[in-house]
């Protein structure tokens, strides 16, 4: 009994030595304080020197989100803007564009060459830089695979460039029910007056431009790919023409009267002076043998544009000088500074 009395006193002291130990002020601290001194060490960092990113949430907060429907993603929505029609000046160049040629890995697509060099024809003319000749005009009149032939074409109709091209690839695939396609084009603008190539230019569709989807899709996405094809190699075509010195050539000659292969759609104007000169001569390169151009011949004549007739032809009256023959080149005439 005793024994256990002792052993309740023993017990009662050691829990009272706990107690008092746990105040004392060397001690741990409270709670309170080691919170205060966890935040006054966080708050003594380095502020960041960018800012936050915005906090966003996978769903609401406070309210169920809605579910999100998917977007149908079209082709006007991924497309660059186009830049606008590149405008060469007043004066517009007569080309003629052949049939294009289909390359080796176009052969299940036949006739897609003649519909390029369709589509090409349309997109000139409604670039407002160019008068598209009919291939029925010039049909049998001279051979275009040679700078004699491209010269004869010049001087008979004031023709500037032939332009040349090919279908170097088309290819049409299914994915998911649709249909993707790719073509390559390329095309080549030779220059009538040195019978050398001005510029070349190559255009290839980006693929999620063709995608097309329904009734027909294959045929819709291979029309899709070919027209983007093509408007880039328009561009190109458009530059090379910027390149070039405008002129057109006299058609004939009768007495005073001057009639030019050149009229209203080339933008030429009633009462227009125009200085002309016989063909030169080619100028070659030294080191490479190539034509550089033709050396302005010897000028005949100054005419004045009337009146126009026909498709694009003009009909001028000879205000100055003598010997204007057929196939002799015209040109606007330049204004001398200080002088109206």
């Amino acid at each position: 009994m005793v024994s256990t009395k002792r052993a309740r006193a023993v017990v009662l002291a050691v829990v009272v030595l706990f107690s008092l130990s746990s105040c004392l002020p060397w001690k741990k601290k409270p709670k309170e304080e080691a919170k205060k001194e966890e935040l006054r060490w966080a708050w003594s960092r380095p502020r960041r020197t960018t800012p936050r990113s915005p906090v966003t949430y996978t769903r609401r907060p406070y309210a169920a989100a809605p579910k999100a429907q998917p977007q149908q993603v079209t082709a006007a929505a991924v497309q660059a803007p186009k830049p606008a029609p590149i405008y060469l000046g007043r004066l517009k160049y007569k080309v003629v564009v052949l049939d294009f040629t289909e390359g080796e890995g176009t052969s299940e697509f036949k006739g897609i060459g003649k519909t390029a060099a369709e589509r090409l024809r349309a997109m000139l003319a409604e670039s407002g830089a160019c008068v598209v000749m009919d291939r029925e005009m010039i049909k049998g009149l001279a051979p275009l695979d040679d700078p004699d032939g491209l010269w004869k074409l010049w001087r008979a109709l004031g023709v500037h460039g032939v332009i040349k091209g090919k279908i170097r690839e088309a290819m049409v695939g299914e994915e998911k029910g649709g249909a993707l396609a790719l073509v390559g084009v390329e095309a080549s603008l030779w220059s009538t007056e040195t019978g050398q190539v001005v510029k070349g230019a190559y255009g290839q569709n980006p693929l999620y431009l063709s995608r097309t989807q329904g009734p027909a899709r294959r045929l819709k996405a291979l029309e899709k790919a070919l027209k983007y094809a093509l408007e880039e190699v328009r561009d190109g075509l458009l530059l090379g023409l910027g390149q070039m010195e405008w002129s057109t050539s006299v058609a004939s000659v009768e007495g005073n009267v001057v009639y030019l292969n050149a009229g209203r759609r080339s933008g030429l104007k009633i009462g227009e002076l125009l200085d002309v000169f016989a063909p030169g001569r080619q100028i070659r390169n030294p080191l490479t043998g190539a034509v550089i151009g033709r050396a302005p011949g010897e000028r005949k004549a100054v005419v004045r544009v009337e009146e126009f007739f026909g498709l694009d032809a003009s009909k001028a009256v000879l205000l100055e000088g003598a010997g204007v023959a057929p196939g002799d080149m015209a040109k606007p005439k330049k204004k001398v500074r200080g002088r109206s």
